[in-house]
């Protein structure tokens, strides 16, 4: 895959230079006590550091590692330390891989690559690694749409119900958007433990063509992540009232520049036509007086 990089919604200031990062993206299953190993690489000679970080379901990015060029090793997080493993692929200098080991419930999240040029940071896509926990729980995630074709400015809702079975801990329902560039977790909803079915819905007032992509409805309860099939959503254009309105607004706008124009030139006409009016009786009481006075000397 080659991708350009692209911020992810991170509270830090991106900015794209147009180095190209090549991460592994999309998502990836897994079962609890696998190895798995995420790849990344960025073609930019300038490449001054490789940072990973994990965002898990509802949180906020977490640094795991950074490692600087020409260093020797990398820096791993504290609490990462045990089952994360940093290295170069061999012969590449300019290629990361991130392996964790032994899979916990708990690694379930969104990994990004970045990488920093000229100080600036910039992110590969980002990867969804789904740890499959061996509860023998009955649960399950179904969306009520499986596509929306909407025009720019229209209003978006989905639902999903998800049935979980009662355990210890709490039940949220979350929102995955993966698009073409980027994968963005939306705020996810509490059920009540008590109550074993839960719908929840996604809504967005009037969407732009970056609202395009795969949301996903994603349960997480009893220790374990589930996904809906997931609902596409594609952005054709504007729709047919914002059309109507965006032409009735121009026809209205051109009727009053036309109304002021034709007011101007009817204002400048009237007053060309009265200056020429006087200077024309002007000369005309000139002329008679001429005509007038020789006659006098008639009689």
């Amino acid at each position: 895959f080659s991708f350009f990089c692209t911020s992810v919604n991170f509270s830090m200031e991106t900015i794209s230079t147009g180095t190209v990062v090549l991460q592994d993206s999309g998502f990836k299953e897994a079962n609890i006590g696998d190895n798995v190993t995420l790849r990344c690489s960025c073609q930019d000679e300038k490449l001054a550091l490789f940072t990973w970080y994990q965002q898990r379901l509802g949180g906020t990015p977490e640094l795991i590692s950074r490692w600087a060029k020409g260093a020797p090793s990398p820096t791993v997080m504290q609490r990462f330390r045990q089952r994360f493993n940093i290295v170069q692929s061999p012969g590449e200098h300019q290629t990361n891989l991130l392996t964790i080991t032994g899979l916990q419930a708990t690694d379930s999240a969104t990994y990004f690559c970045g990488v920093h040029v000229f100080g600036s940071i910039q992110f590969g896509d980002g990867i969804f690694v789904r740890v499959r926990a061996s509860a023998s729980y009955t649960q399950s995630v179904v969306q009520a749409e499986a596509s929306a074709e909407l025009g720019r400015g229209e209003p978006l809702e989905l639902s999903c119900t998800v049935e979980a079975e009662t355990c210890s801990g709490e039940k949220s329902v979350y929102w995955l958007k993966h698009g073409a560039s980027q994968v963005i977790v939306h705020p996810g909803e509490d059920c009540e433990t008590s109550v074993r079915n839960c719908t929840v819905r996604l809504g967005i007032q009037s969407v732009e063509p970056t609202d395009a992509g795969v949301y996903y409805c994603v349960l997480s309860s009893c220790g374990e992540i589930l996904f809906g099939n997931g609902t596409e959503v594609q952005i054709t254009g504007p729709n047919a009232s914002h059309v109507l309105v965006y032409w009735l607004s121009t026809s209205l706008g051109l009727f009053i520049v036309a109304t002021v124009a034709l007011m101007i030139v009817v204002y400048n006409l009237k007053r060309k036509l009265t200056t020429n009016g006087r200077g024309k009786n002007k000369k005309f009481s000139q002329l008679k007086s001429i005509i007038v006075v020789p006659n006098s000397f008639l009689h």
